[in-house]
């Protein structure tokens, strides 16, 4: 099974198999302008504490946008639209995460978990600027929620799908 999660070297992006023996492919994608965006010292450790983690669980890491000038919210989706478009079939999955993550799963158990959901897509929610309290649904929620891109899983048709609605 370990040969069945490494990566495609020299074929596109980074990416894992998934368990289920499809053939549909994981892919772990995050977007960030790198150094020139990274000046002061309390940003850039997210970046090294992000790559560390992903190295470690081995994680296929892919980063969008490295090394531009351009970044926010219409950039960045933009940048994951186009990525799933050009190498992802609409089965495939896509988790997608800001660079402020410590990656603590294997693929695998990552995966594993987003199957168990039985859904096309998850997506974080904000409450008012700040994250939805912790342990209520979002119908709980004592505020308005709206879509948060910073965290998502879920199918490349679907989640292509949603950002080019929004672009």
């Amino acid at each position: 099974a370990a040969a069945l999660w490494g990566t495609a070297a020299g074929r596109g992006p980074p990416h894992a198999f998934l368990p289920d023996g499809s053939g549909n492919r994981l892919f772990v994608v995050t977007f960030d302008a790198g150094p020139a965006l990274h000046h002061d010292e309390d940003s850039a450790p997210h970046v090294c504490y992000m790559l560390e983690s992903a190295a470690r669980t081995h994680i296929p890491l892919t980063i969008l946008g490295w090394g531009t000038s351009a970044h926010g919210p219409g950039t960045k989706l933009e940048a994951l639209a186009s990525f799933i478009h050009e190498h992802v079939l609409p089965e495939d999955v896509v988790l997608y995460n800001d660079v402020d993550v410590v990656f603590q799963l294997g693929p695998e158990v990552v995966v594993e978990r987003f199957l168990e959901m039985r859904t096309d897509a998850v997506f974080g929610a904000e409450c008012g600027g700040a994250s939805a309290p912790a342990g209520e649904t979002p119908r709980e929620a004592p505020c308005d929620l709206r879509l948060h891109t910073g965290s998502f899983m879920g199918r490349a048709g679907t989640v292509e799908a949603l950002f080019r609605r929004a672009l």
